[in-house]
Formats: C-alpha cells, sequence, structure tokens
C-alpha cells in the first residue's frame, strides 16, 4: 500500500499475479494455465474431499479436472454443468485457495485433497430454486447478517 499523503512510500508489495492474470487476453492466460497444469500433482483419489454447493462444475477445466470425483445436480432436468461460472470459481478456491504463490512459482503444486460438486443453484439470478435447497444458516451466519442489517 503506498499513502497518497505522503511522497515517500510506506511501504511496497509484489504485484499480486492473480490481477495481472485477470487482466490478461485468453491466449495469454492459457499459457500460464497450461505451465501451471504441468505442475499440479492431485491427491490420491481415496483422499478427502470437499463438496461445493452452488451452481455446478465446469469438470473439464485444465485446473481442476484431476482433482474431481463427483458431479453432479439436485435440479429437476438441470446437468451439473456450471453455466453461470461462479460454482467453477469456487471450486477452484476450494481446492487452490490462493493461486497467486502458484502462478507466481515454477515448483510443483501437492495437492492434498478432492473435489465434489453438486449444482443447488440454477445462476447468477435463480429465483426458480427453493431456497429450502441451500439449508439452514448457522448460528454464526445468522449473527452475521443480523450485523450487517444494523450498519
Amino acid at each position: 500500500m503506498i499513502l497518497s499523503t505522503s511522497a515517500i512510500p510506506s511501504e511496497l508489495h509484489k504485484a499480486r499475479a492473480v490481477s495481472e492474470f485477470l487482466d490478461l487476453d485468453h491466449y495469454d492466460q492459457q499459457e500460464w494455465v497450461t505451465d501451471l497444469e504441468t505442475r499440479i500433482d492431485a491427491a490420491p483419489e481415496r483422499s478427502a474431499a470437499v463438496c461445493v454447493l452452488d451452481t455446478g462444475l465446469m469438470s473439464g477445466h485444465p485446473l481442476l479436472r484431476t482433482s474431481v470425483d463427483t458431479v453432479d445436480s439436485a435440479l429437476d432436468g438441470l446437468g451439473p454443468a456450471d453455466q453461470a461460472g461462479h460454482g467453477t470459481q469456487v471450486v477452484g478456491l476450494a481446492l487452490f485457495g490462493d493461486l497467486d504463490h502458484d502462478l507466481n512459482s515454477k515448483e510443483r503444486v501437492a495437492l492434498r485433497h478432492r473435489l465434489e460438486s453438486v449444482k443447488i443453484i440454477r445462476g447468477s439470478t435463480d429465483t426458480e430454486t427453493d431456497p429450502r435447497m441451500y439449508g439452514k444458516p448457522s448460528p454464526r451466519q445468522e449473527n452475521c447478517r443480523r450485523s450487517a442489517g444494523r450498519r
């Protein structure tokens, strides 16, 4: 962070690769993805899995495909494919966390868990899915919601 009230920087941070990555055209992004894909060591098939309930998954995504165990849909008449993109992004976050280090390094990336995805939301403007599909909020989520409402 650089303070705008001073002519002397108080802190300098290395630029984040992910933010730069998102500004690249598709061809340049593909080079980064291909590089990272060649360095991924997927977790063994019997490893624990994280299940993401969202808009589905693009299971053929090159950074995710070797880690996906189950892809399903809980919505009648809809397959598990992610048409909105959000579910795929959440699954990527669940698998890698912050990609910044992995994109900036040339080290191998050893993953410790696998992935499962269940489509429970049609898309970003889903008005058809029964809200009961989302489950009951935890007490912590309720407290956060109430706190946000007071601001």
